[in-house]
């Protein structure tokens, strides 16, 4: 377990990035002179071309996101960037008190939200470094920060093992939960066999697990299947894979070790690739509610023709093996 001072710190920094947005927070007006180069996720600094077009915008820019204890810009640093090229002297910030650590959280966050998009690469080295200072967080609470998908952060916690193995997980929510859940989700079984109809909810408050994976003991108790995940081998069996978060991410950390897939530039590609456009149920469940009812119908489409896509690939895949 992390010592107390460092799982509230990373707690706060949690809360920080899943609750906090500075745009409506009341600004500071700070000389412009007073301010440092942040710690930036972004691997090329600043682009001159979108510094221009700042530029030209006089008013109506939401004001920097800066480190009080340092003054590093965690935010800003494209606006901060055109106040110069305009000639301001002053510009309105909001400070924020918090660690290094997770000033660069939020840094992360706000620049995958909003601007400039990071690029794959900057949201991986992202997620790395996040991985390093806060490795108690849950994957689907890192995958929120950094935009990549949780079973993307599964993998590269797998590949990049070597830090400290921690019992329980920081959530998005706040609450810690187990990172073995397998007495957890026999406990489910349990209850859900004993009465139904319980909650998911209920039943995860009750054992410890989100109720994502409450879900999948139903599912899994509904066709007659175990509750616990199984344990991924060197063999690839048919239909072995049941498409869970869990599961997925010991097919990932298999994959991760195997020789064939290390041994040249293409099956290093090809693991990145994956664990970037795999999606599971617990990567769509949350982003759904998102979706404007407006639109619908055209990312339910969208939807469809990557299934599409994907199903092509595994037939393609499947045909190799008879050729």
């Amino acid at each position: 377990m992390l010592p107390a001072r460092e799982q509230a710190s990373a707690l706060t920094g949690l809360k920080e990035v899943s609750r906090l947005d500075h745009t409506t927070a009341v600004p500071t007006r700070v000389p412009i002179d007073d301010l440092q180069p942040g710690d930036t996720p972004r691997e090329g600094g600043e682009d001159p071309q979108h510094c221009m077009v700042l530029a030209g915008i006089e008013s109506g820019l939401p004001p920097l996101l800066v480190h009080r204890s340092s003054m590093r810009v965690i935010d800003g640093m494209h606006r901060l960037a055109a106040a110069k090229r305009r000639g301001d002297t002053h510009v309105d910030v909001v400070l924020y008190d918090g660690t290094p650590e997770d000033a660069f959280v939020l840094g992360v966050r706000a620049n995958t939200s909003h601007g400039r998009p990071l690029t794959l690469n900057e949201r991986r080295h992202s997620a790395r470094r996040i991985l390093a200072s806060h490795p108690d967080w849950s994957d689907r609470a890192i995958s929120a920060v950094c935009g990549l998908s949780a079973s993307s952060i599964a993998s590269l916690r797998h590949r990049d093992a070597g830090g400290p193995v921690l019992s329980r997980r920081l959530g998005l929510d706040g609450r810690r939960r187990p990172s073995d859940t397998t007495e957890a989700r026999r406990e489910a079984a349990r209850l859900l066999g004993e009465n139904p109809n319980l909650s998911l909810r209920y039943v995860a408050r009750a054992t410890g697990i989100s109720p994502g994976t409450v879900r999948d003991v139903r599912d899994r108790l509904r066709r007659g299947d175990r509750p616990e995940l199984t344990q991924v081998t060197g063999q690839v069996v048919a239909g072995g894979y049941d498409g869970s978060p869990e599961a997925f991410a010991g097919a990932l950390d298999h994959l991760s070790h195997d020789s064939a897939l290390l041994a040249t530039p293409e099956g290093k590609d090809l693991l990145d690739w994956l664990g970037e456009h795999l999606v599971t149920d617990e990567d769509w469940e949350d982003r759904s509610h998102a979706v404007p009812v407006s639109r619908v119908y055209l990312v339910a489409a969208a939807a469809r023709a990557c299934a599409k896509s994907w199903s092509a690939f595994a037939d393609e895949l499947e045909r190799r093996l008879h050729r």
